[in-house]
């Protein structure tokens, strides 16, 4: 993963500081397993279903197949 994302992380980061600025991304970031220094996932919290949805569809980690599953829930 960590070699893999080196062209899309500009953008994912862009894109996540974009919503935090505008208020629909409150926070987010990777998880690793205990030990590891190598995530195995992330979790993001928005304001809204809709803007979850945005990022899903616009973050360069997805187009560029370095997130291959996403879901959204409710919190």
């Amino acid at each position: 993963v960590l070699e893999k994302r080196g062209p899309y992380r500009e953008g994912h980061l862009g894109l996540a500081k974009e919503m935090a600025a505008e208020g629909t991304c409150v926070s987010g970031g990777p998880f690793n397993p205990p030990g590891s220094d190598v995530p195995n996932g992330a979790l993001f919290v928005f304001t809204t279903k809709e803007a979850a949805e945005k990022f899903a569809a616009e973050d360069p980690y997805i187009e560029g197949g370095i997130v291959t599953k996403s879901t959204i829930s409710e919190w």
